[in-house]
């Protein structure tokens, strides 16, 4: 016959492993509940908690918490670490990209250009319009100058040269407004005016680039 004082140590000795047990599964079951990442959703918008990560979204923004470093998006950023604000708010901007024009400048240097006009020579007053034109060019803007009439001479025997001397003098491209205008005003009025020809040059210029195409013809700013 087994002792009754053994039985009984035996019995409480398998009641304490089975508290302990059932200890340590609850306690890890607990810390799986913990662990889980929670999701709620109602008509403010959507809330997620997971291993101390939680985001909120809603009509108001984007909120993010991270162990201390909360990240708010709300008609700009705003950063916060360890309570104090690290980064800087910055304003929500709508990205515009302009598209590309572009401009050939076509400028007469034909020798009627010589002849006086009021405020000085017609080539003088050609050239301060483009200055003023260059200068007036956006960043989104690309410039090609061609320029004819600076060949040959007016005469009848130099036509054929001026006529071929139809020249671009500034390639398409951004616009450098100190070369453009070095380039310009280095022109002398000397022969024929080529207009035909000179606006099927620019045309195969402008072929070439996409985006906006525009020619300007320097004369006709001239025009009384």
């Amino acid at each position: 016959m087994k002792n009754k004082k053994g039985i009984i140590q035996t019995g409480v000795v398998i009641a304490i492993v089975a508290i302990l047990g059932l200890t340590v599964a609850g306690a890890g079951y607990v810390a799986y509940r913990n662990n889980m990442p929670s999701v709620k959703v109602g008509s403010d918008g959507v809330e997620v908690d997971a291993n101390g990560v939680s985001v909120k979204t809603g009509s108001d923004g984007v909120s993010v918490d991270m162990e201390g470093t909360s990240v708010d998006v709300n008609g700009g950023v705003k950063v916060k670490v360890g309570g104090s604000t690290e980064g800087s708010v910055a304003k929500k901007e709508e990205m515009v990209v302009e598209e590309k024009v572009n401009n050939v400048l076509i400028f007469d240097a034909s020798g009627s250009m010589s002849a006086q006009a009021t405020g000085g020579t017609r080539i003088q007053l050609a050239k301060n319009a483009m200055v003023k034109f260059v200068d007036s060019l956006k960043n989104n803007v690309n410039l090609s100058v061609v320029a004819y009439g600076h060949k040959g001479n007016n005469t009848q025997a130099g036509k054929a040269v001026s006529c071929a001397g139809i020249e671009e003098i500034y390639y398409m491209g951004a616009v450098n407004a100190n070369l453009v205008k070095s380039k310009v005003n280095a022109l002398n009025p000397n022969g024929w005016t080529p207009i035909t020809d000179s606006l099927k040059k620019a045309e195969v210029i402008l072929n070439s680039t996409e985006g906006k195409k525009h020619a300007v013809i320097q004369w006709l700013m001239l025009a009384n």
